[in-house]
């Protein structure tokens, strides 16, 4: 599993995206400082030219790691 973070700091909230490769998705995962996570699931299984985006909020966590093992659950 490989990652990059990218931390983006406004006025209003700390926006921090990570991005890494499970077995059969890509994930992008955006956090806001104090509210929830929004994450954007490409179904790699598909056809390579149409990827389908599942997007859903699930409760804030504190780390990276609980984050993966929610998602990789």
């Amino acid at each position: 599993m490989s990652g990059k973070n990218h931390v983006k700091i406004t006025k209003d909230f700390i926006l921090m995206k990570l991005n890494f490769h499970s077995k059969n998705c890509a994930h992008s995962i955006t956090l806001f400082r104090d509210k929830a996570i929004l994450i954007n699931k490409i179904n790699m299984k598909l056809n390579k030219h149409k990827l389908s985006k599942i997007k859903k909020i699930v409760p804030h966590f504190k780390s990276r790691e609980q984050i993966k093992n929610k998602i990789l659950d």
